[in-house]
């Protein structure tokens, strides 16, 4: 399977990564800091998933690192984030990014240029085709990393532009709706254990319609969703 991929991979019209970057680089954990110290929050390949950043991490860095030794990983909207150690060929486009976020050496950023859809380029590189390159580029079973240098030569697909629009398009619309699905079903989640502490509370007919009102749809084109589609460009 591996050999096959290889193969069609060979045989279309293709980008190096290199050709498509501003620059890339990582992070790195300041030397003797406790990292339970700090205003600034720093994810980790944790908290990178495909097409998704968690920023609520426990780990965080005082300012002045952000602002001096790792300014130059200094998230900002439209960054790319992929894991490169243990977790490795996750990626994400940095949204919403709070006022100040940064990373460790398990992650690194990427700034591209606008030779191709941004999200195009996250999709395949979520794709098993990407995946398998950051599986052949990596080293090390027990604890795998992928260097910087390995990432460069990553190969994207370049297909007519109408087409890859239309899967950045798409992807986008899929991610929107994957997130909306998540927040309802904690929501759901939550309704019932609140439905639990009203029966004890309260009685069992109080509950039970608290919960029959808390699991009515939510209504289409909400706020919400609004506010997510104005940040995923």
């Amino acid at each position: 399977m591996t050999l096959l991929i290889t193969r069609i991979l060979d045989e279309l019209n293709r980008d190096a990564l290199v050709d498509l970057l501003l620059s890339i680089t990582n992070g790195h954990t300041p030397l003797y800091h406790n990292l339970t110290m700090g205003e600034v929050p720093f994810p980790c390949a944790e908290h990178v998933s495909d097409f998704e950043i968690n920023y609520e991490s426990e780990k965080r860095i005082l300012d002045i690192h952000h602002r001096t030794e790792l300014a130059r990983t200094a998230l900002q909207n439209q960054d790319v984030l992929l894991t490169i150690k243990g977790r490795v060929g996750n990626a994400a486009i940095a949204e919403d990014v709070p006022s100040a976020a940064n990373i460790n050496q398990g992650v690194a950023l990427l700034r591209f240029n606008k030779k191709l859809p941004l999200l195009y380029i996250i999709a395949f590189l979520n794709s098993k085709f990407g995946k398998l390159q950051s599986e052949q580029m990596c080293t090390g079973a027990i604890n795998p990393f992928l260097g910087l240098f390995s990432t460069r030569k990553f190969i994207i697909p370049v297909f007519d532009g109408s087409i890859m629009e239309e899967i950045a398009e798409q992807t986008r619309s899929r991610v929107l709706a994957a997130r909306k699905f998540k927040r309802r079903a904690a929501e759901l989640l939550d309704a019932a254990k609140r439905a639990v502490e009203i029966a004890i509370e309260s009685d069992e007919a109080t509950a039970l319609e608290f919960l029959k009102t808390a699991s009515l749809p939510c209504s289409p084109g909400s706020a919400a969703d609004a506010e997510a589609l104005s940040g995923f460009q």
